[in-house]
């Protein structure tokens, strides 16, 4: 198996602090009636999470941020669960 040498993310700075806001401002929107069955988000649309283990371990660390802020949404709203 050949390794091939991962050119540096162009921009890297400004494209993690962007992950960081993005995962600390994640919201559902749980209104009574609004459709969210099967959504979901990609922090790592573009795949630099290929890169090496530190590239994997930061949208890691911004997705369960993400997570956390959705566990704790969740567990303020007064809405039932309507699962089917």
């Amino acid at each position: 198996m050949q390794h091939t040498r991962v050119k540096k993310l162009r921009g890297g700075k400004r494209y993690y602090s962007r992950l960081r806001d993005k995962a600390q401002t994640f919201t559902l929107d749980l209104r009574p009636g609004h459709w969210y069955d099967l959504w979901h988000e990609h922090f790592d649309r573009l795949g630099h999470s290929r890169r090496d283990g530190r590239v994997r371990a930061q949208h890691l660390s911004a997705l369960f941020t993400a997570f956390r802020r959705v566990i704790a949404q969740v567990a303020s709203t007064t809405e039932p669960c309507r699962c089917s």
